[in-house]
């Protein structure tokens, strides 16, 4: 998931202008009193004696008053009033009053405080430049513009040393796609670089941000969220003026994203939890993806996403489970021609050529699992040095098993364990079932004989290879190829804890969706607590573990995989 970009040109262009008060607050011309410099309806000129100092004329187009006062306090205070308006260059000022304060080198404009350059504006009840500290300050309904994107404040203060504006009393950017608040911010100028602190919130049409912290670097648009982030994604697209779509919503938490959307890449790190619920209008159903890890880091490729996992996976999907130490998932649309029955056909049935209208959009999935990876679909659990599982239109379409493959079956009927085992192992899925299971070279199996719901009996081989054949209805077949060797037992003979070496049933070590949403996180944001709290998304996993009765096939207290 990207992090959204909040939207911060008017931040720089706004500051721009606060630069331009600068010149409006230069000292008082050579030799001359400032009162009746300010009294001339035409021009003040600055000081040329000082290089760091702009020269450039101040003209003063409208004042309908100008005063020369002496304060104990405060010294010389000139002061205009009355619709005043004040010119530099292109960069226009207007205000109720001006009133510079000579011995402490200030400048206070005041009341509709209005300042305009070009395109951008800066709006605001007081703004105060102090020559000396070289800090400018704006209170009161501040609001900067360019045209586009606003930013709202009740106080604004610009170093202009450090090049830096600082937010502390809340700041809101709005544009036409998306509005941030936060209870503060920086802007450095020179680095186009924002900081926004405590409870940062973005909201668009299509995407939610809330996080403690949020850096936003302005010209690449790279970001950095911190703290508790929750990040709310509708729809697919990931496009900053990508429609909301309320059929897929993508659930993000971490405690640190990075972003880089130009690059197509982000990093969740810190407990990181996605969440994406798709929904079915057709058949009323909400297909829910949910991936826990220490980190994720996903990139976008045209039409290949893939998401990478790493430290403590957990995956849920409906009526899939899985863990490792890392994943790689990937889902690619492709364009393929549309289904048989909507196809034009000759005679033979051959398939005529289609236009580029008549083919569909077909997506592919594909999980990979690494190191000491585990798998459970329907009573089915595999392991293997690596897994690979991949889905077609959101179902479970095949399994791949690379080295040290071992799949154990329950059987509900006997509630024992069918075992197979072997260096390789591939599997085909229909409606989400396991339909065949090929299983070699030098593979080995236990298997139970079921007649008239009771056990019937038991073998035991070894083969070059194993095919099952899943028959539904609790039912199946196999048949052992090449160098056949083992044992068949009676039902009266069949040895207690009989198994195949490393076998472990841990059914109890599933990821369960309710136990990867037990999470305080998704209690603290409301939309989240809203979405994952719905009736549809409750698992389809039974509640309880059934554990054969023979301890050799109970779970080994030695397996700590996640």
């Amino acid at each position: 998931m990207p992090i959204p970009a909040p939207h911060t040109t008017a931040l720089a262009a706004g500051l721009a202008l606060w630069v331009g008060i600068l010149a409006l607050a230069g000292p008082p011309p050579h030799g001359g009193d400032r009162a009746s410099a300010f009294a001339q309806p035409d021009t003040l000129e600055q000081d040329t004696t000082d290089a760091d100092q702009d020269t450039t004329e101040v003209d003063i187009l409208n004042a309908d008053e100008a005063q020369g006062l002496v304060s104990e306090l405060d010294g010389p205070i000139q002061v205009l009033m009355g619709n005043v308006r004040l010119q530099q260059d292109t960069t226009l000022l207007n205000a109720d009053l001006a009133r510079q304060y000579e011995t402490r080198e200030e400048i206070l404009f005041v009341g509709n405080v209005l300042i305009i350059d070009e395109s951008d504006s800066l709006r605001a009840d007081t703004v105060l430049y102090n020559r000396r500290t070289k800090i400018g300050e704006a209170s009161g309904r501040v609001t900067l513009t360019d045209g586009d994107v606003v930013v709202e404040a009740p106080f604004a203060r610009y170093f202009t040393e450090q090049k830096l504006a600082l937010f502390d009393q809340g700041v809101t950017l709005i544009d036409s796609a998306a509005t941030l608040t936060s209870r503060g911010g920086f802007y450095y100028t020179e680095e186009k670089r924002a900081e926004f602190f405590e409870d940062v919130q973005l909201q668009s049409e299509a995407t939610y941000l809330q996080a403690d912290s949020v850096t936003y670097f302005r010209e690449t648009e790279v970001s950095r969220a911190r703290g508790d982030v929750f990040v709310l994604r509708l729809g697919e697209d990931e496009e900053e003026d990508a429609p909301a779509d309320s059929l897929v919503r993508t659930l993000l938490f971490g405690r640190r994203i990075f972003s880089d959307p130009q690059a197509g890449f982000r990093r969740v790190e810190g407990d990181a939890l996605l969440v994406q619920l798709r929904t079915d209008t057709t058949e009323q159903r909400t297909d829910t993806l949910a991936i826990r890890a220490e980190t994720l880091l996903s990139t976008d490729q045209d039409s290949l996403r893939r998401l990478i996992a790493i430290r403590r996976v957990r995956l849920w999907q409906r009526d899939l489970g899985s863990t490792a130490d890392s994943m790689v998932y990937d889902r690619v649309t492709l364009r393929a021609r549309a289904p048989a029955d909507s196809m034009g056909r000759d005679t033979a049935g051959t398939a005529l050529a289609l236009p580029d209208s008549q083919t569909v959009e077909v997506v592919e999935e594909e999980a990979r699992l690494f190191q000491r990876p585990r798998a459970w679909f329907e009573d089915t659990q595999v392991d293997g040095d690596t897994l690979r599982l991949t889905l077609r239109e959101e179902a479970l379409d095949s399994l791949f098993v690379r080295q040290n493959a071992f799949i154990a079956l329950l059987d509900t009927v006997l509630i024992r364990i069918q075992q197979v085992k072997g260096q390789h192992a591939a599997g085909h899925f229909e409606d989400d079932s396991l339909r065949s299971l090929i299983v070699g070279p030098t593979a080995e199996t236990v298997v139970f004989l079921e007649e008239e719901g009771q056990l019937g009996g038991a073998g035991q081989y070894s083969c070059d290879r194993i095919e099952f054949y899943f028959l539904g209805g609790g039912r199946q077949t196999f048949k052992c190829l090449r160098g056949i060797q083992g044992i068949q037992y009676d039902a009266g003979l069949v040895p207690d804890g009989l198994s195949l070496p490393g076998l472990v049933w841990a059914p109890e070590q599933r990821p369960r969706l309710e136990g990867l949403l037990d999470d305080p996180r998704i209690d603290r944001f409301p939309e989240a607590r809203r979405l994952l709290a719905r009736p549809d998304l409750q698992p389809t996993a039974p509640d309880t573990v059934q554990v054969p009765p023979d301890s050799a096939q109970a779970t080994s207290a030695a397996d700590t995989r996640p």
